[in-house]
């Protein structure tokens, strides 16, 4: 089964849309800027302002009007951004037929078989 959902609030819609996936997901997005994969820390110091200034880390572009005279492209990811938000929804990336198509399974939505959404949502993750 594919699923769609546009880009407008990223991380709740793949957090809610990760329930319903039996399988496999299939996620596009348009990807603008770097599109370089690179390994980052799973931590930085609030003072580290270094992560920011490379262009390859992750990263979304917000569209004040329009973007291709539509007004609802609001975000557009690069590409670190968009494997990002994948792996933080329980996500794992299993293929990728083209730049912009993923194809994921759930590995990591549940802890103890709970939605780790569900968990965040009442305070106790």
């Amino acid at each position: 089964m594919g699923v769609f959902y546009h880009l407008r609030y990223p991380l709740f819609a793949l957090d809610k849309i990760i329930k319903k996936v039996a399988g496999k997901l299939f996620f596009q997005s348009m990807i603008r800027g770097s599109t370089e994969e690179k390994k980052w820390k799973e931590n930085y110091e609030f003072w580290d302002m270094e992560p920011f200034q490379d262009p390859d880390f992750p990263c979304m572009y917000f569209i004040e009007n329009r973007y291709a005279h539509d007004y609802t492209n609001w975000w557009i990811p690069n590409r670190g951004a968009v494997e990002a938000m994948l792996r933080s929804s329980g996500l794992e990336i299993v293929g990728r037929p083209e730049s912009e198509t993923y194809v994921c399974e759930p590995r990591r939505a549940q802890r103890d078989g709970t939605y780790v959404l569900d968990l965040e949502l009442a305070g106790v993750l």
